[in-house]
């Protein structure tokens, strides 16, 4: 059993995690390089609330799918105008579909790997997770620790106001994606996948239950662990919640014991978690599946990177369903430290 000394401290092996939450403007952000994401959400601008220092380089991630209402363009000039004046060198990425993970995995890659060649060490990244899809947010975790990119990733998160109130919890209607879901593997977490071990799944879970249920069950897995936020971000969105998981679990024929509630926005605890499910029993091939929230997502991450044979899963949509979520006001931040983190020390990235 891992024990949680404290709910917003996360340390284990070598990776420090710290989390805190409070009004946006309150929160305090600094580091090298800013990594932006654009969206026709308004809370991708939530950011620019919070508090400062400067950067050496800022970037702005803007997918190619732009959305029907006149909002991203507006939130892609903020964000752009938000960077000009808070950091020195400004990248805006080509556009490309939000499905291109090669080609975002390798412009990602290489803008974090030009940033520490010019810093000449690891450095302090600061990433908005907001509007971020969880694959991309993942593999920049992964990524720019292993292989000694950054020192220190700083995620920010800012919660949001959701409009669920169209929404059948127990219907095939999607909150937040279209279409059918394909399983990733998240590169620089890829685990054991020895055929001869049976699949155990933790599995973050969230509000599209009735599309996780497929999705799951393709796996075949001995033994389930589900993982489901709460309390929720808002106590609107835990009856909710409820239904979603216990519909879930009647599906999967899960027992309620099975089910573990962690808050919507602890990445830590669900770090914790994770690590505390997957040291129990006999060997298995693990798999970590980020279904729910983008800050549990996050802490399925941290486990893995204490636990390597752990493989951490993400579901990509066919399309992202377009709102315009506002900000609730309140959001967090998770400060990720690698401890043995040395001088740079590579000369080309890792390939996959």
């Amino acid at each position: 059993m891992v024990s949680v000394d404290d709910p917003s401290v996360f340390d284990v092996a070598h990776i420090r995690a710290v989390e805190e939450t409070n009004d946006t403007s309150e929160l305090s952000l600094d580091g090298d390089l800013l990594l932006l994401t654009s969206s026709w959400e308004k809370r991708c601008l939530e950011i620019t609330r919070a508090r400062h220092g400067r950067y050496s380089r800022g970037a702005m991630i803007g997918f190619a799918e732009m959305g029907e209402s006149e909002l991203r363009p507006q939130h892609d000039e903020a964000l752009q105008a938000f960077l000009a004046k808070q950091t020195d060198s400004v990248t805006v990425f080509e556009p490309m579909a939000s499905s291109d993970l090669q080609g975002w995995r390798d412009a990602i890659r290489d803008f974090l790997v030009d940033g520490a060649r010019a810093a000449g060490r690891p450095i302090d990244l600061v990433v908005d997770l907001t509007c971020l899809p969880k694959y991309f947010a993942l593999l920049v975790l992964g990524f720019a620790l292993k292989a000694g990119v950054a020192g220190r990733i700083t995620f920010f998160y800012a919660g949001g106001r959701y409009d669920l109130t169209a929404k059948d919890s127990l219907s095939p209607v999607q909150s937040f994606t279209e279409g059918d879901w394909r399983s990733f593997q998240v590169p620089y977490l890829e685990g054991d996948l020895s055929a001869d071990r049976k699949v155990r799944i933790v599995a973050a879970i969230g509000f599209e239950t009735y599309q996780a249920r497929s999705f799951i069950e393709a796996y075949e897995a001995e033994s389930h662990e589900l993982i489901m936020p709460y309390p929720g971000f808002s106590p609107d969105y835990e009856p909710r919640g409820e239904n979603e998981t216990k519909a879930l679990a009647t599906f999967l024929d899960i027992e309620m014991d099975k089910v573990h509630r962690v808050p919507a926005g602890s990445a830590v605890q669900s770090a914790e978690l994770a690590l505390d499910l997957f040291s129990q029993g006999k060997p298995y091939r693990d798999l970590a599946l980020c279904l729910g929230t983008k800050p549990q997502a996050l802490g399925l991450g941290l486990a893995a990177l204490c636990m390597p044979h752990v493989t951490v899963v993400c579901r990509i949509p066919s399309r992202y369903a377009e709102t315009s979520t506002p900000p609730s006001g309140r959001s967090w931040v998770y400060r990720v430290e690698d401890t043995s983190a040395l001088p740079l020390l590579f000369l080309e990235p890792p390939q996959i």
